[in-house]
């Protein structure tokens, strides 16, 4: 994906009809270099940004987010995107 992509994901629960939170990604040149410079965000359903639960610091879910990378670095491709059919 080029710079300046923007991806939006939305987070559903297990029915399928409930979202549960949406996932931004976009690509800033320079922003992450070694990660294929990706900037993560995720929000509530209300606008508010994500954060962990309190029993791991409860801090905002944004920026280079480990568990976003951890994941994302395994993306077929190696460009850090999952594709759903």
């Amino acid at each position: 994906m080029p710079i300046g992509s923007i991806i939006v994901k939305e987070n559903y629960g297990e029915d399928k009809k409930t979202l549960m939170a949406i996932t931004v990604m976009y690509r800033a040149r320079g922003y992450d270099r070694e990660h294929k410079d990706w900037f993560y965000i995720k929000y509530n359903p209300d606008g508010t940004v994500a954060k962990t639960p309190a029993n791991k610091g409860s801090k905002p879910i944004y920026g280079r987010f480990s568990s976003c990378i951890n994941c994302h670095e395994g993306a077929a491709g190696g460009d850090y995107l999952f594709a759903n059919d």
